[in-house]
């Protein structure tokens, strides 16, 4: 009996585990309010980060300067969005307006007790994309959120002002590769590392590198007598 627990605690200590924490649940992605930028667009009403403030107790009102009218929530790190909340009504603050559901390829207007609005508001998709422009190669596929750490909401050319009351994302963390992986990568470089020297024959034993030279004496040997 020893002996089979002791096999069963080996292949648990042995088991390759692809990423930590790869089933978290999505939570509240915290913006602040540093981290809301207008583009060609003003704040008339309120003040800028109000919209994310989490008080639900003031109306932001923001309109076009420009034709570029967008707003964007920078969450300062690569986050997996999966949900974000629109309320828009200053008079019943605590319903949502609208819901944008997330995939791993956009993010839709879809929900919200007026998403039959979506459509008619021009409001989706948003755009969730990263600020250095390039996702890392390491990430998890994930079908039910969009990696990125910036949100997106552009305004159509019919859009002159808009009315938040706040803002907010819920989304997941890039889980942290394990031990197990950097000791993969490492074995996957020490096999590259193996093909190249096959393929140079820079990785032959000194007895393989003996017979090598000898060969290649003997040909430069009768070379030399016949020619």
């Amino acid at each position: 009996m020893k002996t089979v627990i002791m096999f069963l605690v080996l292949i648990l200590l042995t088991s390759k585990v692809v990423y930590a924490g790869d089933n978290e649940e999505a939570s509240v992605i915290k913006i602040t309010p540093d981290n809301v930028e207008i583009i060609d667009g003003e704040v008339v009403e309120g003040k800028n980060g109000q919209m994310v403030d989490g008080q639900y107790d003031q109306e932001v009102e923001v309109r076009r300067s420009g034709d570029a009218f967008a707003l964007k929530l920078h969450m300062g790190q690569i986050n997996c969005v999966h949900q974000i909340d629109a309320y828009l009504d200053i008079n019943d603050p605590n319903t949502v307006t609208f819901t944008w559901f997330c995939t791993s390829t956009e993010c839709t207007c879809s929900g919200g007790a007026f998403k039959d609005w979506c459509d008619y508001a021009k409001i989706n998709p948003v755009t969730i994309t990263v600020d250095e422009g390039t996702l890392p190669d390491d990430l998890p596929p994930k079908s039910d959120c969009m990696y990125g750490d910036i949100a997106t909401f552009s305004m159509t050319d019919e859009t002159t002002k808009i009315y938040i009351v706040e803002m907010t994302m819920t989304g997941s963390q890039p889980p942290e590769k394990s031990d197990t992986d950097e000791s993969d990568d490492e074995e996957k470089g020490d096999d590259e590392d193996k093909n190249d020297c096959e393929k140079t024959r820079t990785c032959l034993s000194a007895a393989e590198k003996f017979a090598v030279i000898g060969i290649s004496s003997v040909v430069t040997t009768l070379i030399t007598l016949f020619f």
